[in-house]
């Protein structure tokens, strides 16, 4: 399947705006035939958006075939994959569309998934990325599981209480600026590295948990 595909057929030569003017034409009183002429919109489609409108329903133009989740859906998904990507634990592409497919199982969508592999397909999450600009599949830097549970508040003012003893007394700085020195890191890491997942687009770091 092409997943960038341009028609080659004209359709639509008429804007939004053209078809709500026709519509209050017609229902100001003018002919449905002349609406649809001075307005250059389709007698057939001025039907069609004149019974929408007398349903109280939206009369903008929408092209394409309606997505498998709506809006709604589709924005609780982005909101839960930014919430596991805060809490280290992003999602890959593979993730989201086994949860997709389950969720449209579960919940008796319609849906044209594979039965098979039990995901949604590659296309799928090819829009749903380009549906929502906010997301980006991202390499996340690895980040060891003792390092996220020690790293809080608490410890962290721990660290810097005891630092304060050693470095001051009585308000005067008993370690000379001298003596003070910045060790670079080995360049060696004992964790494992990460797949790439989805996370926020422009946020300077992403990280995802791993072993040591």
């Amino acid at each position: 399947m092409v997943r960038v595909y341009k028609t080659k057929n004209l359709r639509v030569q008429w804007s939004d705006e053209d078809a709500g003017n026709a519509v209050a034409a017609v229902e100001g009183g003018m002919s449905l035939k002349k609406a649809a002429k001075d307005f250059n919109v389709p007698r057939t489609t001025l039907r069609r958006k004149l019974k929408l409108k007398r349903q109280g329903s939206s009369i903008k133009t929408v092209l394409g075939r309606p997505t498998i989740l709506n809006s709604q859906q589709e924005l609780e998904l982005v909101a839960m994959i930014l919430n596991y990507e805060e809490r280290l634990f992003g999602m890959t592409l593979i993730d989201i569309r086994r949860l997709v497919f389950q969720f449209c199982e579960m919940n008796k969508i319609r849906h044209s998934f594979n039965q098979s592999h039990k995901m949604a397909g590659e296309d799928w999450a090819s829009s749903f990325l380009k549906r929502h600009r906010n997301l980006s599949v991202r390499k996340p830097e690895a980040v060891s599981i003792f390092r996220a549970a020690g790293f809080n508040r608490e410890k962290v003012s721990r660290f810097y209480d005891a630092l304060e003893t050693v470095m001051f007394k009585d308000n005067v700085q008993t370690i000379s600026a001298a003596n003070i020195y910045n060790v670079d890191e080995s360049g060696y890491t004992v964790c494992h590295k990460p797949k790439k997942i989805v996370g926020k687009k422009g946020k300077k770091l992403i990280g995802a948990l791993t072993s040591v």
